[in-house]
């Protein structure tokens, strides 16, 4: 019996981000029209049969739309015909395998056409690989994310999010003014 897959999409202004959870797909067939999607494929350890049809809210180029099939999903660019305002939906009718992809979302307002979207879609991964926390050192004004950094831009930058009690090293001062010399003590209850 064919299964509906999970799919799950984010949308820039010149393009969709479209997922289809399925691990190990194989014989993937991926039809793409103007107006609608359709991905055919066996998947998971047991090779069941998986079919979805996505009727776009809007029209797509489908020669210039890209697809790659990964060990854990299959990815598709998929190129608007109107670069600008975002769909109000994903497909016209609501589907209940199709949700939104947060991860990928970007807002229409924060949203830069052809950034955030690296090779989604596309050939291998490889350029990521090579990314670590390292790649961030040094990005936050001075303050190393693996450790260290210089106590004083980290005191300042404390200070500039409003945090004036706190210090680099975390560790509260010591006030001279002892807030809890007022309070009552604790009565036993009868």
């Amino acid at each position: 019996m064919t299964q509906l897959p999970p799919v799950t999409w984010a949308q820039r202004p010149e393009c969709i981000l479209l997922t289809v959870c399925v691990q190990d797909a194989e014989d993937v067939q991926i039809k793409t029209l103007e107006k609608s999607v359709e991905v055919t494929c066996k998947a998971d350890k047991d090779k069941k049969p998986y079919h979805t049809k996505l009727e776009l809210r809007g029209e797509i180029i489908p020669e210039e739309s890209t697809a790659a099939v990964r060990p854990r999903q299959i990815e598709m660019k998929l190129k608007k015909k109107d670069d600008g305002p975002y769909w109000e939906g994903l497909t016209e009718k609501k589907q209940n395998n199709v949700k939104i992809d947060w991860a990928r979302w970007v807002d229409e307002e924060d949203a830069t056409p052809g950034a955030g979207t690296g090779d989604f879609g596309l050939g291998d991964m490889s350029g990521i690989a090579g990314m670590g926390m390292d790649a961030l050192d040094g990005g936050l004004g001075g303050v190393n994310l693996q450790g260290g950094g210089d106590p004083e831009k980290i005191q300042a930058m404390l200070e500039s999010m409003g945090n004036k009690e706190s210090t680099a090293s975390g560790v509260q001062e010591a006030d001279d003014d002892d807030e809890d010399d007022d309070m009552p003590g604790l009565e036993p209850k009868q």
